[in-house]
């Protein structure tokens, strides 16, 4: 497994905000979208993220070569990370997919269960775990979703993304060994960024409106 070393300061929603392309719709175009059907694949990253208060201390000192030399030692702690994923019973792609469904057919979006001229795809960016910065040693769960919409020709109408991050307040931070403890808190934390998320992602379609910078969520 890979690691991966960003520096939590500068918010690590910064860091994907280009990672994705986006494609606003218009009011008008999204007047004409009647129903949508969701791809049930979901695709998910191929690597966790882990960002320590140890790693965050080391980046701030010693800059990137720092932060690169704290993050030797997170292997392990992302194969907890896994490991307490695992354990939480979290379904990551049906629990979002449920989510921005949901959310759709509160907007008056019919959502279909079998293939429509519309579809969604919905695809994990980044899940994970890390701490706010290196005064703090709990961890918030990390999450980036982008949602693309193609017509029946396959075009791309709608794309754009939608974070939920270390430095949110929609998501409670808590200890590595109380996740180990509990998988269940770090299945509930998710599900509440999962909330954020698919609301943020819905509101933007809805509205016609290009995603604003996941740093900010």
């Amino acid at each position: 497994m890979k690691i991966i070393c960003m520096i939590a300061v500068l918010g690590l929603g910064s860091l994907f905000s280009g990672c994705a392309s986006t494609k606003s719709i218009s009011p008008a175009e999204r007047a004409t979208v009647k129903s949508v059907s969701l791809n049930p694949v979901v695709p998910m990253p191929a690597e966790v993220y882990y960002f320590s208060q140890a790693q965050a201390l080391a980046g701030g000192l010693a800059g990137p070569i720092g932060g690169a030399i704290g993050a030797a030692g997170e292997s392990e702690n992302q194969k907890a990370f896994t490991a307490i994923l695992e354990r939480s019973g979290l379904d990551m792609p049906k629990e979002l997919s449920a989510s921005f469904a949901a959310k759709l057919k509160q907007k008056g979006v019919v959502v279909s269960e079998h293939p429509a001229g519309n579809q969604f795809e919905l695809q994990v960016r980044l899940i994970g775990l890390a701490v706010p910065n290196g005064f703090y040693s709990s961890l918030r769960p990390v999450l980036v979703v982008v949602a693309i919409l193609k017509d029946s020709s396959g075009k791309v109408i709608f794309q754009n993304n939608a974070s939920c991050m270390n430095l949110s307040s929609k998501t409670n931070r808590h200890t590595l060994e109380k996740y180990q403890a509990n998988p269940e808190l770090l299945a509930e934390e998710y599900r509440a960024a999962i909330n954020a998320v698919a609301d943020d992602l819905v509101k933007d379609f809805m509205a016609g409106a290009s995603t604003a910078d996941p740093a900010q969520s």
